[in-house]
């Protein structure tokens, strides 16, 4: 058996071209055609007219097996019935949450809850898994690591979205990369803006640097002026680039009933 995939250019059930379907169908498939399945006992009409010889086999018809249409999908949303679309093509429709900011200001704390409260997987920021791997950051990690890591973060995205359930939450991206490439080298990398061209999240979410600095060993900017000021770069990296984004405050807790608010609305 060989599947051959032919795309669907329609973006409605009212504006599908059906005679432009079925001639992207045989052309594709450049043999006659014998049987043609479906799950609509309308559709028998068109079908003679479009496959005329071929003997339209419908499957479930009555819906008893699965209970939905892809019509029904269309209409009321692909998270509504997220248990009946194929899990090979649930990427496709997975929401990406990134969560961005400066050193200690909750981006890995959030991401962790965030995922836990959606049920869905998440995306660690694959730099501070170097900087535990090379034992620092601020003297051992050369300008060389920082094409690895955002390669790397991007890859374990891509994994990511194959296990997550209807949302993604990923713990910072190639302009936060950048940020800190900057930062530690004083080298900025044009792959790393090719690399945040080509990205695309559905939410970012920003954390201001307005919780308690915490020293684990790995960070260095931890004074409350240099804290800001690289807030401010961050944020300006972002404008400059045309990037929305939504700005988390608060405690903890705030910041999480904040980040829920917005996550719910993009759902």
């Amino acid at each position: 058996m060989r599947v051959v995939a032919v795309e669907d250019r329609a973006d409605s059930d009212e504006t599908y071209d059906w005679e432009a379907g079925a001639a992207d169908i045989k052309r594709k498939i450049g043999r006659p055609i014998a049987l043609v399945f479906s799950s609509e006992p309308s559709y028998d009409p068109i079908f003679r007219r479009l496959y005329p010889g071929a003997k339209h086999v419908v499957l479930d018809g009555a819906r008893s097996q699965v209970p939905i249409s892809a019509t029904q999908i269309r209409s009321e949303g692909v998270f509504a019935h997220w248990q009946h679309i194929p899990a090979v093509v649930r990427p496709s429709f997975v929401k990406k949450v990134v969560v961005v900011g400066t050193e200690s200001c909750g981006k890995s704390t959030l991401t962790r809850y965030l995922a836990k409260m959606y049920n869905t997987v998440f995306v660690e920021e694959y730099g501070r898994t170097i900087c535990e791997e090379v034992g620092g950051c601020d003297t051992i990690l050369t300008k060389e690591y920082f094409p690895h890591i955002a390669y790397a973060h991007k890859m374990k995205e891509y994994e990511a979205g194959k296990q997550a359930n209807k949302l993604l939450f990923i713990d910072t991206e190639a302009v936060v990369t950048q940020f800190y490439s900057e930062l530690y080298t004083g080298h900025s990398f044009p792959v790393l803006d090719e690399i945040a061209r080509e990205q695309q999240y559905d939410l970012w979410l920003l954390l201001e640097p307005d919780v308690a600095w915490v020293d684990d060993g790995l960070r260095v900017h931890g004074a409350e002026q240099v804290r800001w000021d690289n807030h401010e770069k961050l944020c300006r990296m972002l404008d400059e680039r045309g990037i929305s984004y939504v700005t988390i405050t608060g405690d903890y807790a705030q910041r999480l009933t904040a980040a829920m608010q917005h996550v719910n609305q993009l759902l």
